[in-house]
């Protein structure tokens, strides 16, 4: 349901477009929140000639709902955190060649001023490390930094159970 009311507002215009603003209203929090899922899933996985569209419909959206708050005090700054992530992802596309994308790539988060842990999402394809990136990095805090990084060389080792540790049944 999330990806078809994503579908509905994006293919909707005028009296159409009216028409799912009353309803979305009417509603109320479950249904905006089936909306914004699917918003939010359109982003993660757009691709480069989509970027300018993103951000229109991000405009269109926030005209259309101004007050999204009123669903949810979660979503009183929706349309600037998907628009924030947008031109942040969009950056992603103009600053690493198409040529360059293919492969693994991670995303790691760190302060190197705190004690609190590094974290890293591993083992993902450019899209999805660029919507992480644009995602992550409009709220970065004093001396934190994002990281994006294509894995060139890696070795992964997996433990295998033994028959000593194994579980009969």
């Amino acid at each position: 349901m999330e990806k078809e009311l994503y579908e509905q507002f994006r293919t909707s215009s005028g009296a159409e477009l009216d028409h799912f603003q009353q309803e979305m209203n009417a509603a109320g929090y479950s249904r905006f929140s089936k909306f914004i899922d699917g918003f939010r899933d359109a982003i993660r996985h757009y691709d480069e000639q989509e970027g300018q569209y993103i951000l229109e419909l991000v405009a269109k959206a926030q005209q259309l709902f101004p007050k999204p708050i009123v669903f949810s005090p979660h979503w009183q700054s929706i349309w600037e955190q998907f628009e924030a992530t947008t031109r942040y992802k969009n950056s992603v596309f103009s600053r690493i060649p198409a040529d360059q994308r293919s492969g693994e790539w991670q995303i790691i988060l760190d302060n190197p001023f705190t004690n609190q842990e590094v974290v890293c999402y591993p083992s993902l394809d450019f899209i999805e490390a660029s919507y992480l990136y644009g995602y992550f990095r409009p709220e970065l805090k004093e001396n934190e930094y994002v990281r994006m990084q294509k894995v060139e060389n890696r070795i992964v080792e997996f433990g295998f159970m033994n028959e000593k540790n194994s579980v009969s049944q």
